[in-house]
């Protein structure tokens, strides 16, 4: 099983105070990460290990919610923690949230805990949060937008292919078998020479 092939639709509008790219430091620069764990050539695939995998989810607010809901349930996931800034305790140490799972108030603090992350903050953090996933080896999905410029998604997309990592956007419907399916039917003409599709989600 692969948590790569797990979706959902968008980014998670809390207020919070993330960290703007401009607040980032030298540790999630591409060269900070060829130092510390070495440039690979190929991005690899998310392979299931014997025991799951470990994935965070940062931002637990409304799609991050979600993330957490559909983790808990996803064979193949061993542990799904939080990191959310609204999760600080009083002793600055880990603490249960409501979703019943461990909790963090800092990615740092989170990283050595899991093998994957989920990005569901609002955009202006993705690129930040990303490179500093990325250069702690963890492979990440982005909630879309993956950045807000194509310079800053560009980054992401070579800081991963630096160390080695996967990073996807969570495109909800991209793999999806009736999607897959219809575009196979388009591809194939099967419906002749088409001009117009609109599609809707109806649930």
């Amino acid at each position: 099983s692969s948590i790569i092939a797990y979706h959902l639709e968008y980014i998670d509008t809390s207020t919070v105070e993330w960290p703007t790219l401009s607040q980032a430091n030298g540790r999630s620069s591409v060269e900070a990460m060829s130092r510390l764990l070495g440039a690979r050539k190929e991005v690899l695939f998310v392979g299931a290990k014997p025991d799951g995998i470990r994935v965070g989810v940062v931002g637990v607010g409304y799609w991050g919610s979600k993330h957490v809901r559909v983790l808990r349930s996803t064979s193949g996931v061993a542990a799904v923690v939080g990191i959310d800034p609204r999760y600080q305790s009083s002793t600055g140490k880990s603490q249960p949230i409501e979703l019943d799972i461990d909790g963090y108030a800092d990615i740092q603090d989170a990283l050595p805990k899991v093998d994957a992350l989920i990005i569901a903050t609002p955009p202006s953090s993705h690129t930040t949060l990303g490179l500093q996933a990325i250069a702690a080896g963890k492979h990440v999905l982005v909630e879309k937008p993956l950045a807000t410029t194509t310079e800053e998604a560009r980054r992401l997309v070579a800081a991963a292919r630096t160390v080695g990592v996967v990073l996807m956007s969570g495109h909800t419907f991209e793999h999806n078998a009736a999607v897959q399916k219809l575009r196979e039917i388009v591809q194939g003409r099967q419906l002749g020479q088409l001009y117009y599709l609109d599609c809707a989600r109806l649930n």
